[in-house]
């Protein structure tokens, strides 16, 4: 809950458009509806949500750099073998040693 020593745009919370119910889940899994004012899960909710994009930006280049380099070298082996010489002769033969 706000500070009641801190001003606000409101007299009351409960004449407040801001006030709202929020469906809210704690560390352990549990989920239930508060009472809390929208400008306060704002500031408590957004770092939370710009760590999680920035976590999502870093998986999704670390992918994109994997993807690039797996590509170049399938370029790379795709073009060995399109210069290696063919093996007409498929048997196997026994070295003697």
């Amino acid at each position: 809950m706000r500070d009641p020593k801190k001003k606000c745009i409101a007299k009351k919370c409960s004449e407040c458009n801001f006030f709202q119910s929020w469906d809210m889940e704690n560390k352990n899994g549990l989920r239930k509806s508060v009472m809390k004012c929208s400008l306060q899960v704002l500031c408590e909710e957004i770092p939370d949500l710009r760590g999680s994009i920035d976590g999502c930006q870093k998986a999704s280049n670390e992918t994109r750099n994997v993807v690039i380099d797996f590509g170049s070298e399938a370029v790379k082996a795709i073009e060995i073998a399109t210069q290696a010489p063919l093996v007409l002769d498929h048997t196997l033969k026994e070295i003697e040693g």
